[in-house]
């Protein structure tokens, strides 16, 4: 039967960093995990560049029309008017037939190799189970999508075998080039992701006006690359507390980040450096004082409703 469902589109524009595709993620997984989904799992797949994708599609389109005698005529319609439609194709020749077919990840450049792994090692932080599915290559030809990736819920036999699967969440990140009057290149970087959510449930969801956004108490400042991935449970596990925290992962200047806490007049921040990774601890400094104390994760919920 057909599921009864609202959507809800998270997007971030403007980052070309691997951050925004971890933090769609991330609220995703939230929010599909409050709506009682159980057994969430990723897929992620990546075409690159325009030039990997634009090389990838030849080679994956020559692939097909080599062994178009051996796909049924319903699947030679595709290959003729979409060929990215056989790469989901239920047919069971085309199934076989594309085992060998040529896979997306195998013609990027070295930049959007190191795109993915971070994205990867990010989804790793999440402690949520995920592969590469070279079955996720977009739409149509005609778009080229840099990084794709989809959460699926999953149900499961009492012996943990998959009964099922439900796709929940879909996303993308398109990063392009458009050209302004003098003919100068600019960079547009957007990151989406449409969440499934129950109609009944959908309708509970309204947007908000920035004048009833209450502004939080703690500011959460990361320093490394390793910080910055460990931010990403940290931060889940006070939103489960119902600690409201601001954060600005996309920002990479410790200097920025203070900046931006003390502008927005906010007392408290959090700082996680590679030290304190290690040591599993954070430092939290009032800023009206500049007192400063170490609390370790594990303690750090407790404290925060204490202070702030």
């Amino acid at each position: 039967h057909r599921r009864k469902v609202g959507n809800i589109k998270l997007e971030i524009f403007g980052c070309k960093k691997s951050i925004a595709e971890a933090l769609l993620l991330r609220t995703a997984l939230a929010i599909l995990t409050d709506h009682k989904h159980k057994h969430l799992h990723i897929d992620i797949n990546s075409r690159g560049c325009r030039n990997s994708s634009e090389t990838f599609l030849e080679e994956y389109k020559n692939y097909y029309r080599k062994h178009a005698n051996k796909i049924p005529q319903c699947c030679q319609t595709k290959l003729r008017n979409n060929p990215l439609e056989l790469a989901f194709c239920g047919n069971g020749e085309c199934s076989k037939i594309r085992e060998s077919a040529p896979r997306s990840i195998a013609f990027l450049s070295e930049g959007d190799r190191v795109h993915l792994k971070e994205v990867i090692e990010y989804i790793e932080s999440m402690s949520v189970p995920y592969c590469i599915n070279s079955q996720l290559v977009g739409p149509h030809e005609e778009a080229h999508p840099k990084t794709l990736f989809q959460i699926k819920s999953l149900k499961k036999k009492r012996g943990g075998e998959i009964k099922s699967s439900t796709i929940v969440a879909r996303g993308e990140r398109f990063d392009y080039l458009t050209y302004d009057k003098e003919e100068e290149e600019n960079e547009n970087h957007a990151v989406s992701i449409s969440i499934d959510i129950p109609a009944g449930k959908y309708e509970s969801y309204k947007e908000l006006d920035d004048e009833e956004v209450q502004e939080p108490n703690i500011y959460f400042v990361h320093i490394s690359a390793e910080a910055k991935r460990e931010s990403l449970p940290l931060l889940e596990e006070l939103r489960k507390k119902n600690i409201q925290v601001r954060q600005a992962l996309m920002r990479d200047s410790l200097w920025q980040q203070m900046r931006h806490a003390e502008h927005l007049g906010i007392p408290y921040v959090v700082i996680l450096g590679l030290q304190e990774v290690k040591e599993r601890e954070v430092i939290v400094r009032n800023l009206e004082t500049q007192a400063q104390e170490t609390v370790p994760f594990s303690k750090l919920a407790k404290h925060l409703k204490k202070i702030a």
